[in-house]
Formats: structure tokens, sequence, C-alpha cells
């Protein structure tokens, strides 16, 4: 499930993306990219995601009032009450939607500080229940999971053995998670732990493709063994910004790791495998194809 259906004509992808992008840096997972995966329609494939998003951003512009499908998919979201349109240009919105505050990015190009683009943001909160993206970090996500007050005992013994064997590799991640940057993050940009009294040294900020797939394996794992589908969806978010992120399609490349939003560094052969490895655990725990046809062009590009 995505955080924000972004809607636009396609003659304004280039604008759209710019807004996807600023979205994705403050922590939300944004839904834009069209490309429709093998085997499946677009409307299966749109609708799904227009469906389950928790927002949808509507941009409206000369082509997309035009647009036979922008409008149906402003009235979906109305009809959800999920509804936050924007103004590409000085435009009339169709008819049902003139009675909805649009916010106004006409001349807006990037500026994060720009007010017109903070009040977005806000709405965009105000919708999503609250003023950041809602990804649980790893220390979070585990602690919940701790505080639970299951009985290990009641557990079959199969089922016990792999319970451990998971944790002991959350707990790995965690450990790597304190050494170098993880995807998994709060929508603020912090780490999930409690600020300390102290002041906290420096700390590295990257973001490694190997151990998000790393992360992204366990917590896929972790929601069946652990029937905790929270940590699914964090999975999954992570997924969707790493692809975003770190994958350059046109080349076939991953890139190793990403620093304040940009994708530096041919990947390894271990950013391959891991991050393969989660998408097919992905795959396997959602029974969504797109992460196994993404799993496969993973070994292929490593290849």
């Amino acid at each position: 499930m995505v955080d924000i259906f972004l809607s636009y004509a396609r003659e304004d992808e280039e604008r759209a993306g710019e807004l996807a992008r600023a979205l994705e840096g403050h922590g939300w997972d944004v839904f834009w990219d069209r490309e429709i995966p093998a085997g499946k329609t677009w409307r299966r494939f749109i609708g799904k995601n227009l469906r389950e998003a928790g927002c949808v951003v509507v941009c409206w512009s000369r082509h997309s009032v035009a647009s036979q499908w922008v409008p149906e998919e402003a009235e979906e979201a109305r009809n959800r009450e999920v509804l936050v349109p924007v103004l590409f240009e000085d435009v009339i919105p169709p008819l049902g939607f003139r009675s909805v505050q649009a916010a106004s990015l006409h001349h807006w190009r990037g500026d994060a500080g720009d007010p017109a683009f903070e009040q977005l943001l806000r709405d965009i909160g105000g919708v999503l229940g609250e003023g950041r993206a809602t990804t649980p970090s790893i220390a979070e996500a585990a602690e919940g999971s701790a505080t639970r007050g299951e009985d290990a005992k009641s557990l079959r013994p199969g089922r016990a053995r792999r319970k451990v064997a998971l944790w002991a590799t959350i707990g790995a991640v965690i450990v790597a998670a304190a050494v170098t940057g993880i995807l998994l993050v709060r929508g603020d940009g912090r780490g999930g732990s409690v600020e300390p009294a102290r002041k906290q040294p420096a700390r590295d900020e990257k973001i490694i493709a190997a151990l998000n797939g790393l992360a992204i394996d366990a917590f896929a794992v972790a929601a069946g063994i652990l029937e905790r589908p929270e940590y699914l969806r964090a999975a999954e978010r992570a997924a969707q910004r790493l692809w975003r992120l770190a994958y350059d399609a046109p080349g076939r490349r991953l890139r190793h790791e990403i620093f304040r939003g940009a994708a530096r560094g041919a990947g390894f052969l271990e950013d391959y495998a891991h991050l393969g490895n989660g998408f097919a655990s992905l795959a396997q725990a959602t029974g969504d194809t797109l992460w196994h046809e993404r799993a496969a062009r993973r070994a292929d590009d490593a290849v």
C-alpha cells in the first residue's frame, strides 16, 4: 500500500516527477510511475494502487482537465475523502471539483521551503492522519513486537526455531543500522531511537542498498511468522522507495548507496543479491508478481 497516489496527465510527467521526488524526500511512498508490469492490465495495476493509497494528489493542468483518466481518478479519491488537488497551471478544475481548495504550484520549481509546497505537505499530512510519513523504524517495529506479551513456549517447535533465527537476523540488521543508514526510518528522516539527554555525535546518513535488502527480507518473513501485517507494509514501503531511488532503469544498474536523496556509486554484488532476495521474500509474502519480476531482474542485471 502506498502513501500517495499521484494523478497527472502524461504531458505533465516531468513536473509530476519533480513533485513525486520532493514528496518522497519527506518520507512518503509515492506511486507515480505508470509503467505496467508484464502480465497485468492497466486498470488492475493502476486501480489497485488508486484504491489502496492513503492520499491521492491530483495535478490539475490544461492537459489533465481534458484527460479522460485524471478526472476519474479524482472522483475516486473524492468519494473516499482522500483527495488533495494541486494546480500546475491557472486552470479551472472540472465540474464537481471546483469547490475543493487546491494548492497553487504555478511557480513552484522544487523549493522545499516554498510556502505553497509547505501547505501541500500539511494538507497531505492531514489526510494521512499525521504530518509526516508513518513507516515505522526497525527499532520501533522490533520494540512493538517485543511488548505484545506473546508466549514463545506456545509456538510449535519448528516455528519457535524460525522465530529465534528471525530475531537474530533482525538484530543483525539493527546493529548494521547503527553503523550506516537504513531506509526504514520515520518520515522526519531521524532514526527510531529515543533522543538521549546527551548530545549525539555526527552520524553516517548513507542508505546502503544491501542492508536495506536484508531489512526488507527480515520484515517480510517476520510479518508471516509473527502475524504482524504492519511489518509487511513497512517492508513494501521501503522496497518501493529503494526501487525508485537506487535503481537506474535505463542503464539497468543498481546504485550502492543513497545520500541526501541522491543515488551514487555502482552497486556491488551483495547489493544485487540482498535486494533481490528481499524482493523475492516480498513476492512470497504478498503474492504480488511484480516483486518476483523485480527480483529476477536484479539477478539478471548482476550476471
